[in-house]
């Protein structure tokens, strides 16, 4: 759990570095999800393909 918060905090300074990656968006609504914030990382998640991040595409797959 404690690797999942520190991950949340590394992800949360990644998009307060660049708000628009996607794929740092994206990662951060993983990471809330492994923590019980489904409703977080629903929000993150649509707000990563609203920016155009697609995790179906083979370019994305080393997050």
């Amino acid at each position: 759990m404690k690797c999942n918060r520190t991950a949340l905090a590394d992800f949360n300074k990644a998009v307060e570095l660049d708000p628009a990656s996607g794929r740092f968006i994206y990662g951060r609504g993983l990471v809330k999800l492994l923590l019980g914030d489904q409703e977080g990382a629903e929000k993150d998640m649509r707000l990563a393909r609203e920016l155009g991040y697609d995790d179906q595409d083979p370019e994305c797959e080393d997050l």
